[in-house]
């Protein structure tokens, strides 16, 4: 992966620089982890001032455009800068990825739950069938398909 530095411009009420620029790789995208790791070493700034905007490529192309901004300090970045943007490409705190079989032994939990719910749905189902009167066997229903009509005329010639 190398970026190249197309446009830079310094926005001094704004307490900040805006950057653009070209990612050119092989293979998947890069990573917002690692695009700032070379807008680090090209522009020589905290890896906490700089907030990566956008990521844009065109399909099929091995070239992406880059929206940067950097931020002169913390206070200047907290105060104008969207708070999602920071977080973005950031792990969450507090949530750690579980190991391989905890998400097996909590998936079958819910299964578990799930299957009694049905169970117990199933139950109040035929309940509510049995209480319900059942309708006479003489009454024809409403809707009778084609066949079946069809089927009556023949035996009725």
């Amino acid at each position: 992966m190398t970026l190249e530095i197309v446009e830079k411009t310094d926005k001094p009420l704004l307490s900040r620089t805006d950057v653009v620029g070209e990612i050119y790789f092989d293979g998947a995208i890069p990573s917002r982890k690692d695009i700032k790791t070379q807008l680090i070493s090209k522009l020589g700034a905290k890896d906490e001032l700089i907030v990566i905007k956008k990521i844009d490529s065109s399909y099929g192309t091995r070239k992406a455009t880059v929206y940067v901004s950097v931020y002169k300090d913390k206070k200047a970045l907290e105060s104008i800068s969207k708070g999602y943007f920071s977080k973005r490409g950031v792990p969450k705190e507090g949530k750690e990825k579980p190991a391989a079989k905890a998400p097996k032994e909590g998936a079958e939990a819910p299964k578990e739950e799930a299957k009694e719910e049905a169970k117990e749905e199933a139950k109040e189902e035929a309940k509510a069938e049995e209480a319900a009167p059942a309708p006479k066997a003489e009454e024809k229903p409403a809707e009778t398909s084609k066949e079946e009509a069809k089927e009556e005329e023949k035996k009725d010639e």
